[in-house]
């Protein structure tokens, strides 16, 4: 860019030139460049206000008249519905068949806004309804010919419809210092009649129930749960428990914890030597089975939280060592797991390499 041009634009920039009117007066010059011009002179941006255009504004910019009064919407969509976004940084969004509704009528539409008129998508105002037109209409079409269609109901003030819900004998009961719950479960009521109910004849609230101190919670939960209580005593599970009695295991940890019991002290994880031990059987000539758990035939042995290879432990505790690739049984015995009749790849090949220098005889 040259010297003369970058004159030409910051003395436009100083006298408050948007970037439209300096491409306009300038011709050529990219926003780029009157951006890096504005940059390099320091000249700040102008505050310019943004005009915001009202909701009835939006929608005679929008609302696009034709044919027989209808209207078609050139403006924003959400999805299947015309919207229009009020005014102001973060303005919430509006249908605009609601706002055409509220200036065509003056009032706010019940319910949804929809038209009723032979074409789908118009938003004119004057084919607009909402719920309480969709409703006279309906009624003036089912109306008998001649007959003067009725107004619709009035609805029922807040206080009318709390009057409806004063009954004797929820008053009653409340006079008689029932609770709530045993109210609603009597009479099959919500809570909100049998409130309506007290205010609207001023009966007081029940005092508070006492509260039970923790020898009569005890006491009540002993004649409750005998059995639980006398297995939890005993050391039982929890799952032992739950299968005996039919309860949950969060109803056994409320009876523990009111009754004072102890919970038991989880059983440590056995070692790898507890474990072979546990399921290690000799018999025979020096040879041992494995009896504990299998996976496709291997033996497999769960201990200090982990999965592990019965043969490989049973090598390691043998030999003292990690055993080198995959660990056979060198005995005649199918499935023997004796930790001397094991060998890896390394006793393997000593024994290939000693025979094959010695022999057999040797």
């Amino acid at each position: 860019m040259s010297t003369a041009s970058a004159s030409a634009i910051a003395e436009l920039l100083r006298v408050g030139a948007t970037y439209a009117q300096v491409r306009a007066t300038l011709g050529g010059a990219s926003r780029n460049d009157i951006a890096d011009v504005r940059r390099a002179e320091g000249i700040p941006v102008p505050e310019r206000p943004q005009l915001c255009r009202t909701p009835e504004d939006s929608y005679a910019l929008y609302a696009e008249p034709y044919g027989d009064g209808h209207a078609r919407w050139t403006g924003p969509w959400a999805g299947r519905m015309p919207q229009v976004c009020h005014p102001g940084k973060g303005g919430r969004k509006e249908s605009a068949l609601r706002i055409a509704f509220r200036m065509r009528h003056g009032r706010e539409p019940q319910g949804y806004v929809r038209p009723f008129c032979s074409e789908p998508d118009c938003v004119a105002s004057g084919h607009l309804a909402d719920r309480t037109i969709r409703d006279n209409l309906k009624r003036q079409s089912n109306a008998p010919r001649g007959t003067k269609p009725a107004d619709p109901a009035p609805r029922r003030t807040p206080d009318q419809a709390a009057a409806m819900k004063i009954r004797a004998d929820i008053a009653e009961l409340l006079r008689a210092g029932r609770t709530y719950r045993e109210i609603c479960a009597e009479l099959h009521v919500s809570t909100g009649t049998v409130t309506a109910t007290r205010r609207a004849l001023e009966i007081p609230r029940n005092p508070p129930a006492r509260r039970r101190t923790d020898a009569e919670r005890r006491e009540e939960t002993e004649q409750r749960h005998p059995r639980v209580a006398q297995m939890l005593r005993e050391g039982k599970t929890y799952r032992e428990i739950t299968e005996t009695c039919g309860i949950s295991g969060f109803t056994v940890n409320r009876i523990r914890k009111i009754l004072g019991i102890p919970s038991n002290k989880r059983r440590g994880r056995r070692t790898v030597a507890e474990t072979l031990a546990l399921y290690t059987q000799p018999h025979g000539d020096g040879h041992a089975r494995w009896t504990g758990p299998t996976q496709d035939g291997r033996p497999v042995l769960c201990a200090e939280g982990r999965v592990r290879t019965g043969r490989r432990e049973a090598f390691r505790a043998h030999h003292g060592r990690a055993p080198d690739g995959q660990v056979l049984n060198s005995c005649d015995e199918p499935g023997c797991i004796a930790g001397d009749h094991l060998t890896d790849k390394t006793i393997r090949d000593f024994d290939a390499t000693y025979h094959a220098i010695f022999g057999d005889t040797a």
